[in-house]
């Protein structure tokens, strides 16, 4: 009896072990299927570098508060960020350049920027667009101002058969040449937030003034023979300017008084100098690369406080908030800084000229891949991703998306406010059709003979490039949806569209027929992928799961069912049953089993994935991320 409870005992526990192991290889596979699965794919990056970090700053210029800054390279590109100098976006619209001068309205809105030898160009949108002003011709400008609103412009003309200065009334539509003032070389111009007061300094010691616009102009000379002037910097009103003198001394001269004063008795190395309005301090800088800010504008009075700047160059320029809670430099042949506590620490960029990555296609070998970048342009690789060509022939627009025929050889490029693009050698030449929109997403056929669209705020629409006419036709829909994507099969009979709602819709018939399929509650579909059949259909939640259908989307199955994760893009291949998902903040996943188990891509790294696309047959993965300057490429191992 004892012997027959001890066997019920025995095989009572075993029974419990293995129901436990059962359950932990349960909770291993469906809750972490990613530790179990082998990571089949090998990524590496392909990098569209950027030329900035240790390069020749030339000029810097920042709105009032600080927030919009502007930076150029001496014969390179401009750079602008949007968020106190954090993150850097390059704009190469118009290729290298000898940028010399630079100024923007209090807002950053407009921007005026000097080529050296050159025009000068400007941009009402605060850096997004750049256009040259031709009406003044090329000349030797030397440095360019402006007002608070950016509606009147001032540049100086520096050269023996040059000295004068140019004036704008009108957001630089149009110039006039101010009277000569006698000075043929200038070296730095400002002006007061009305733009009505106008100092200059001159590259052989002079210092003008004009309390009038430039209609009457006063000049006293400053530098002997053996030092220079080197910046000038005028307060709001007009009514202050600080001057600043290698191997001598800074000076503060009151305008209206027309009297000049030193700011301090030992001289110095001057590189350049800011004087602020709001905090009635000074702002200086020298080449041994100390900073010195004043407590007051009394220079009875004055004090400064010295800070030591830790480069191998010098500085070159700076620029302020008007609080001065916010410190921008450039170094000669160096970095970046910025400081956010009054100077007390500065930070050195590493990141200026990322890239926010919007979109990315390949053609079906995967050969041909082109990339879209907001508020930069379209790249292109024929060669698997080892190099790469940018298309400088379009403006910056803030791209949505890109996707290719099966050749690579069309192109259909959408911008979220503007218009669509469409390209039908290779890329090498886009066109805009259609109208202005908030064109968000974009798929088309393998022949490219059918395109879907998706306006953001509106509708979908189909359109026939190759059609005689009737081109474009808007998918009959009861009411328009926040789309934020569509995608198509390979002939594109099916599509499937998702929005920000509780539902995506299912076409068939090209369009011409339609299903929504709902599911409760706060929806945000992100992303959609089909089969080259249109059996296979996912699409992705952002903030949740994914969902697969294997019946042209009768019936659907939520995927990765414990983790809601922010998926930003699917892709998949021709039979369906390879795909590839990326998240934003996350990771790159991978399935070759139609979505049921994923595996984590550790090795392409943990990233702000915006899009992802494979080739026809699931070898190879191109996948790209905001803020970074990388295509990553996944092969099967």
């Amino acid at each position: 009896m004892n012997k027959e409870n001890s066997f019920k005992k025995r095989k009572n526990l075993i029974i419990v072990i293995s129901i436990i192991i059962f359950l932990l290889i349960f909770v291993l596979i469906f809750r972490q299927p990613i530790t179990l699965l082998l990571n089949s794919y090998e990524w590496e990056a392909s990098k569209l570098q950027s030329s900035a970090n240790n390069s020749k700053w030339s000029c810097l210029a920042c709105s009032d508060n600080g927030k919009f800054v502007i930076a150029t390279i001496y014969g390179g590109y401009i750079y602008i960020s949007y968020d106190d100098g954090k993150e850097w976006i390059e704009n190469s619209n118009f290729g290298k350049k000898y940028w010399i001068s630079a100024t923007c309205s209090s807002s950053g809105k407009y921007i005026y920027l000097i080529e050296e030898g050159g025009f000068l160009y400007r941009s009402s949108s605060y850096g997004k667009r750049f256009e040259p002003i031709t009406s003044t011709g090329i000349r030797l400008f030397k440095s360019i101002t402006t007002s608070n609103d950016g509606r009147v412009v001032y540049a100086a003309v520096s050269g023996e058969y040059g000295g004068y200065i140019y004036k704008s009334k009108d957001y630089g539509e149009n110039f006039e040449e101010l009277k000569n003032s006698g000075i043929k070389r200038w070296k730095n111009i400002q002006t007061s937030k009305d733009g009505r007061v106008l100092v200059a300094i001159s590259e052989d010691g002079y210092f003008v003034y004009s309390k009038d616009g430039g209609s009457e102009s006063l000049s006293i000379k400053i530098s002997a023979d053996d030092t220079v002037l080197t910046d000038v910097s005028l307060i709001d009103d007009g009514k202050l300017a600080v001057i600043s003198e290698s191997t001598g001394y800074l000076y503060l001269f009151d305008i209206y008084l027309d009297k000049m004063k030193k700011l301090n008795e030992t001289k110095d190395n001057w590189s350049c100098v800011y004087i602020s309005s709001r905090t009635k301090r000074i702002i200086a800088t020298d080449l041994h690369n100390y900073i010195y800010i004043s407590n007051s504008l009394d220079n009875e009075n004055i004090l400064w406080e010295k800070k030591s700047y830790d480069s191998l160059s010098y500085i070159k320029d700076l620029c302020c908030s008007e609080d001065l809670s916010l410190i921008y430099l450039i170094e000669e042949n160096g970095y970046i800084a910025y400081s956010n506590d009054f100077s007390n620490n500065f930070v050195k960029l590493q990141n200026v000229g990322i890239r926010y990555f919007r979109g990315v296609d390949c053609s079906a070998d995967g050969c041909t891949v082109t990339a879209v970048i907001s508020y930069d342009s379209i790249y292109i690789s024929t060669d698997y991703a080892k190099s790469w060509k940018r298309n400088d022939n379009l403006e910056m627009n803030d791209w949505s998306s890109i996707k290719l025929s099966s050749d690579g050889k069309n192109q259909i490029a959408t911008v979220e406010d503007g218009y669509v693009y469409i390209s039908f050698d290779n890329g090498e030449n886009f066109k805009s059709i259609l109208y202005p929109g908030k064109w968000i997403s974009s798929a088309c056929s393998g022949d490219f003979s059918v395109i879907y669209l998706a306006d953001m705020s509106g509708k979908i629409y189909r359109y026939s490039p190759f059609a005689d006419k009737e081109k474009i036709q808007q998918l009959y829909e009861e009411k328009s949806k926040y789309w934020r994507c569509v995608d198509c099969s390979r002939d594109g009979f099916w599509a499937i569209g998702g929005c920000v709602m509780d539902y995506f819709t299912i076409y068939s018939n090209y369009g011409y027929s339609y299903e929504e399929k709902t599911y409760p509650g706060k929806m945000y579909f992100k992303d959609a992928a089909l089969s080259a059949d249109g059996k296979v259909m996912t699409i992705i939640e952002f903030g949740g799961h994914i969902y697969t259908s294997y019946d042209y989307g009768k019936s659907w199955k939520k995927r990765y069912l414990y983790d809601r994760k922010y998926w930003s893009s699917i892709c998949m291949s021709n039979d369906g049953k390879i795909l590839g998902a990326c998240e934003y903040g996350g990771y790159i996943y991978f399935s070759n089993d139609r979505g049921k188990t994923w595996v984590r891509q550790e090795s392409a790294g943990k990233r702000n994935w915006s899009s992802i696309c494979c080739s026809d047959n699931g070898n190879i993965f191109y996948a790209v991320a905001y803020g970074n300057n990388n295509v990553w490429i996944g092969k099967r191992k």
